[in-house]
């Protein structure tokens, strides 16, 4: 007995010193999905202008990685690089796309090596949603004949303007012609107030949101700004019903703002009725209405809608002097329906667990490739101070 105690001490003893030099970690010859990981193959695709550390620690990702998900099949889309290196995120979506085909087809692979499917889910916001609706538009052949690409299981869009984006024609009117009173849904519904109040509200986003929330300013001649502007060629050839893939499921998520307006004309005080704006960026009828697929009128079985609702007053005063037209509390406003936003629904709490479940509804993992051992041992060790730096958003021991 005394024997065996000492050589348990000793290889303790071993080990220790080992592992003043260098960090040990022993894993069992067995795959990832049985040491408690889901390999579940995910692309996050961002928006308009952003970069692929938008999808950070607030967003889906950390959601994702808290439920068990392998993050090695977990991919934050990055866009082709512009000259500069940096991602071009206002470039043509059909040049995108051919990146996207090639990161799916090799997360494909990636994921089949490991045990898990073939398929890939993607979550696109915004923009991002259009590139993969554009990627699975397009035909390619096969044994069979000519048919869609088939590595996508699910396309979650979150604020993705399907029918364009009245703000995109907007931006690019008042870049080209000065004029900011294009008919929008919000002009359309009061008249002249109503542009007056477009106007203020236009002349907020541009000269003080991107700056107060630090959003990416767009560029009016870029080409993806032209594809997501209501009536675009883009837009009429990819909205053809054909063009929708019918063995994919959908899920379209949408911000619902909607304002009640008080006005004070000159002392008296008039509140108006309820104006659905969207997200700010996308309305709620581009952001759920996929051409063959579904709208909020109804839909096939792979179509799914999920509202996220919210109802703030805006005070708004007219007045005799300049400025005619005075926003009364533009800030206290915007806090309140910044988590229905169109950026901000990456954020909202609500918004990435609905994400979480409808990934996982459904999702089977595939039977492990064989040649594997079968083994349940874990050991990790290590002192080294090195351990405790962060990794994906926990300490390094921690993820280990």
């Amino acid at each position: 007995m005394n024997t065996i105690r000492r050589l348990v001490i000793l290889t303790l003893v071993c080990t220790l010193l080992a592992s003043l030099s260098a960090p040990i970690q022993i894993f069992a010859g067995k795959p990832i999905a049985q040491r408690g990981l889901k390999n579940h193959p995910v692309i996050l695709i961002h928006g308009f202008g952003a970069k692929d550390e938008r999808w950070d620690e607030k967003t889906v990702w950390q959601t994702l990685e808290h439920d068990g998900y392998n993050m090695d099949l977990v991919w934050r889309f990055k866009y082709p690089p512009k000259a500069d290196g940096n991602e071009d995120s206002q470039g043509d979506v059909t040049w995108i796309a051919n990146k996207l085909m090639q990161d799916i087809d090799k997360l494909s692979r990636m994921s089949q090596a490991l045990g898990g499917p073939a398929k890939v889910d993607l979550v696109g916001h915004s923009l991002g949603g259009l590139i993969a609706r554009y990627y699975m538009s397009r035909k390619s052949p096969d044994q069979h004949g000519t048919v869609f690409h088939r590595n996508v299981r699910k396309l979650i869009e979150l604020g993705v303007p399907n029918q364009g984006s009245f703000w995109a024609n907007l931006y690019i009117s008042i870049y080209e012609t000065g004029a900011r009173n294009l008919p929008t849904p919000l002009s359309t519904k009061f008249g002249p107030i109503g542009q007056e109040i477009q106007k203020a509200i236009v002349d907020f986003l541009i000269d003080e949101l991107y700056q107060e929330f630090d959003v990416p300013v767009p560029v009016p001649t870029s080409p993806a700004l032209r594809q997501v502007a209501v009536n675009s060629p883009f837009l009429r050839s990819l909205n053809q019903a054909q063009n929708s893939p019918k063995d994919v499921d959908y899920s379209c998520l949408y911000g619902d703002i909607k304002f009640l307006i008080e006005m004070d004309l000159f002392g008296w005080k008039i509140t108006s009725p309820e104006v659905g704006v969207g997200d700010l960026v996308v309305g709620v009828e581009s952001a759920t209405s996929i051409p063959g697929i579904g709208d909020l009128k109804g839909g096939s079985p792979n179509y799914h809608a999920y509202g996220y609702p919210v109802r703030a007053k805006f005070g708004l005063g007219l007045k005799l002097e300049n400025p005619f037209l005075e926003v009364t509390n533009p800030f206290e406003i915007m806090e309140a329906i910044e988590p229905f936003s169109h950026t901000g629904l990456m954020e909202n709490d609500t918004v990435k667990h609905d994400i979480l479940d409808i990934l996982n509804r459904g999702f089977i993992p595939a039977t492990p490739s064989p040649g594997f051992t079968s083994t349940s041992t874990v050991l990790v060790l290590d002192i080294s101070g090195s351990m405790d730096e962060p990794h994906r958003g926990r300490r390094k021991i921690d993820a280990a």
